[in-house]
């Protein structure tokens, strides 16, 4: 724990507090440059090395379930914690599987199709829950697949697309509705494929490349499920199949992958449907494919897959730099504050008044990073630790809260 002494110890530290201020000025204010290319850093990898394996986020927190080890098929679900950069392990996934899609919905993680050890093409779907830690069998999918595209729209699931029973790409169109536990059929995508990866933005389903028997496609097809109708948009740069797909700031970041030439790429694509455009974002430190993807605020994570061995356990963190955090009205309050009381205290530092997605972070007076977090909504505790885990040395420290448009900073002073 730290200790946090009064403000009229430090007066003779005023003129290094005046030096910060042009260090914030600096490091960027709101509306400074932003690009569209996510900064990777490598974080805390899989307790089990996995490729195909399906992910989602829920609560801020990403599930990593199935996929297959370098020596087995598996059910295993492991929980990362980004703020503690951290996993545990969950109650397996009943039916072992690889290749399966996977969607949330009402706080659940829904698991759906895949291919079991025996290389059999399944229709399961299994729903876990992570308040409970438990799993529920679900109505199957009407037609068995394996690395089906899965879509939320409404609290619906939609799985597209996808290998089927018959070994061959399908373009089937089903939907899946969780309050009934009941499966509705769509009309099918225009090209059959197994999707090289898929998102959702403003209610729009975007399928993007992906393979079909003898090619590669660098096709993107989009559903829009109010009307059940298709369109073709603008062609990825580079067709993939493998590949995952996350949403960050309505942006859709396409990573890894394969084009069959190539065994993995570590190509990251950016696609943004409100111009119907395409850029390169910063590609990952190594080539991955059948790897899984999920986002938490500006973040986004590539988890595992395969890369230059059958299977991989590493996680790579990449932090959007254009994405800016949802605005916030009102004081940030630090409890306790050394600086609004006369006498020294003692404790863990909490921060009120952050909203979920801004970022909070803690430099020295030199400007140097020292701790970083992202909001989760309600209190954010400090325990007077940088991000290497140990004790920050004495002296003067400034928070920074960057929210869109505004930015509230402060100090502390450590002993």
């Amino acid at each position: 724990m730290v200790a946090l002494v009064v403000a009229r110890r430090i007066g003779r530290q005023w003129r290094s507090l005046i030096v910060f201020g042009w260090i914030l000025l600096w490091l960027g204010m709101p509306g400074a440059a932003r690009g569209l290319a996510p900064e990777w850093t490598q974080v805390a990898g899989m307790p089990t090395s996995r490729h195909s394996l399906a992910a989602g986020e829920i609560g801020g927190r990403i599930l990593a379930v199935g996929g297959w080890t370098p020596s087995d098929v598996v059910g295993t679900n492991e929980e990362y914690d980004p703020g503690s950069d951290s996993w545990r392990t969950r109650a397996p996934m009943p039916t072992a599987r690889i290749a399966s899609g996977a969607g949330v919905v009402n706080g659940k993680l829904c698991v759906l199709g895949g291919h079991l050890a025996d290389y059999t093409i399944s229709s399961t779907v299994e729903e876990y829950d992570p308040v409970s830690d438990a799993w529920t069998v679900r109505a199957p999918m009407p037609s068995g697949r394996e690395r089906p595209g899965i879509g939320v729209v409404s609290g619906k699931l939609y799985a597209i697309g996808g290998w089927s029973v018959a070994l061959n790409a399908t373009s089937v169109v089903e939907v899946y509705n969780p309050m009934t536990d009941t499966w509705t059929t769509k009309t099918s995508m225009p090209t059959a494929r197994d999707p090289g990866g898929m998102a959702v933005v403003n209610g729009i389903i975007y399928v993007m490349g992906g393979y079909r028997t003898g090619a590669v496609l660098n096709l993107v097809e989009a559903y829009d499920p109010a009307t059940d109708a298709w369109s073709t948009m603008a062609s990825m740069p580079t067709g993939v199949y493998a590949a995952a797909a996350a949403v960050v700031n309505g942006l859709i970041y396409l990573v890894g992958g394969s084009t069959w030439s190539i065994d993995y790429v570590p190509t990251v694509q950016v696609y943004d449907p409100s111009s119907n455009t395409w850029a390169a974002g910063s590609s990952l430190p190594a080539p991955r494919g059948n790897l899984g993807v999920a986002a938490v605020g500006c973040r986004i994570y590539a988890i595992g897959g395969g890369g230059a061995g059958l299977s991989v356990a590493t996680v790579y963190r990449g932090h959007v730099l254009e994405c800016e955090p949802p605005p916030y009205t009102g004081p940030i309050r630090v409890f306790p504050n050394s600086f609004q009381r006369g006498r020294a205290v003692r404790g863990t530092v909490k921060f009120e008044g952050i909203p979920a997605g801004a970022a909070l972070r803690l430099y020295t007076v030199r400007g140097v990073r020292v701790w970083e977090t992202e909001s989760k909504g309600g209190v954010v505790e400090w325990d007077g630790k940088g991000s290497g885990g140990g004790p920050v040395s004495p002296g003067v420290y400034l928070w920074v809260v960057d929210g869109r448009g505004k930015r509230s900073t402060g100090k502390l002073v450590v002993e």
